[in-house]
């Protein structure tokens, strides 16, 4: 068996998108997931609370960029080098 060069990501997601990418993982055979213990200290209300409503914002940053691009005169190449993982 062949050794493969690997590389660690770290992954930072809400919970109720971990098991949809822990299926997508397993599908793929790309990835080794552990989760992280967080201190009870950092799971506090207030962390929830700012973290929802930056979730808001970037839902309303995500929908304006996909409205802006119809208006983008330089056309996306669908030969273009991918981004580095």
């Amino acid at each position: 068996m062949a050794i493969a060069e690997m590389k660690r990501i770290g992954l930072l997601m809400m919970r109720r998108d971990h098991n949809q990418l822990l299926k997508l993982a397993q599908r793929l055979g790309c990835l080794h997931i552990t989760e992280a213990d967080l201190p009870e200290e950092l799971l506090s209300r207030k962390d929830l609370a700012r973290a929802s409503e930056l979730e808001a914002e970037i839902a309303r940053y995500q929908w304006a960029i996909r409205k802006l691009a119809k208006y983008d005169p330089v056309k996306q190449s669908m030969f273009r080098p991918l981004p580095d993982a």
